[in-house]
Order: structure tokens, then sequence, then C-alpha cells
């Protein structure tokens, strides 16, 4: 004769496997804010890196061939770009500058340039000041920064960044902050001087 027949004890349960899913997805809640926080940070300190690069490439150009270079850095509403050209004649500016190249790669669409708080040496012409969405910097044959301001105790530039589209209070910025072309860099509420 046979044994009766065994129903089969193992697996989950509907309700288990419901119960999970809900666990899991209150701990997804929680987890994705502080997640896309830091995902912003990283691309805003990769945006602080890549202008600190772009402005010593064109100062060590300046000093390396002994002629006016200029770091130029643009948002045109969808992404932050950058570029580093030689200064060819009093004439020109930014939107002559070639070579440009987006801040952050693919991620330049979710930076933007804080215009509030960034500002270039006016040493350009209309088409190549802040006010047409450029911020530049210039640095003569010897690799000093341009200074046009009487006022010492002001830094020669500031561009700082922040995440497109998102009010928070995530910053970071890069200063030129002697004729010497020293830079430097800061965060959060120190971008705000």
């Amino acid at each position: 004769m046979k044994p009766p027949y065994k129903q089969s004890t193992a697996g989950y349960t509907l309700i288990e496997l419901i119960v999970i899913m809900v666990i899991v997805a209150v701990l997804a809640s929680i987890a994705a804010p502080g997640w896309l926080g830091f995902l912003n940070r990283q691309r805003l300190n990769v945006a602080q890196s890549e202008a600190v690069s772009a402005l010593r490439e064109a100062q060590a150009n300046a000093k390396r061939q002994r002629r006016t270079w200029v770091a130029c850095f643009q948002d045109n509403g969808t992404v932050v770009r950058w570029a580093v050209s030689p200064r060819v004649n009093d004439t020109w500016n930014c939107s002559l500058a070639g070579n440009w190249q987006n801040l952050t790669g693919s991620d330049a669409n979710k930076i933007a340039i804080d215009t509030a708080k960034s500002f270039s040496a006016p040493t350009f012409s209309a088409a190549g000041s802040a006010s047409a969405g450029y911020y530049s910097v210039e640095f003569n044959d010897k690799g000093w920064a341009a200074r046009s301001w009487s006022d010492n105790s002001k830094d020669l530039g500031k561009i700082t960044f922040s995440i497109r589209n998102e009010g928070g209070t995530s910053r970071r910025c890069v200063f030129v902050a002697t004729l010497l072309g020293s830079v430097r860099t800061d965060s959060n509420s120190n971008c705000n001087n």
C-alpha cells in the first residue's frame, strides 16, 4: 500500500511575499533621497575639479607660450561648457573660443552656473562678458591673472556651480584669488562671499 500524499511545506506564501515587498519599498524610499544627494554632491565635486583643471591649463599654457590665455565657462541654459584658448587680439572674447567641452561629460546638463554667486573680471567686450553667459579668467604671459579692479580685497574671479533646477543649497565654487593666479575652492555657504 502507498503512503498518503504529503503536501509540500517549502516556499513562501503570497502574504509573506507582499510583506517583504512592502519592507523593501519602505527601505528604498528612505534611502533614495540620500543616494540622490550623494550623486549630486559627486557631480558638483567633478565640476569643481574640472574647472580648476581648466584654469590651471590656461595658466600653464600662458607661461609656456609666453602669451595671454583665457579659461572660459558658459552655461547656455542646457549644459555648462568650458574652453581654454589663447587671446588673439584686443577684440577677442569667449564667444570666439574654440574647442568647447562639456563640463562633467554626460552630466553637463545636471550642473548649472549659479549666476548670482559667480563673477569674472570684466576684461572683455560685452559679447564675452558674464552678461552674455560667459565667465572667464585671463592669464598673461607670466601666468598672472588679469586684474581690472582697483579694489585689491576682491577675488579676481569666482565661478559657482549648483545642481540645475534644484532649490538646494549644495554648491561648489572656484576662486582665482591673487594676481599670481592662485586658485582655491570652497563649498556651500562659503561660496556666498
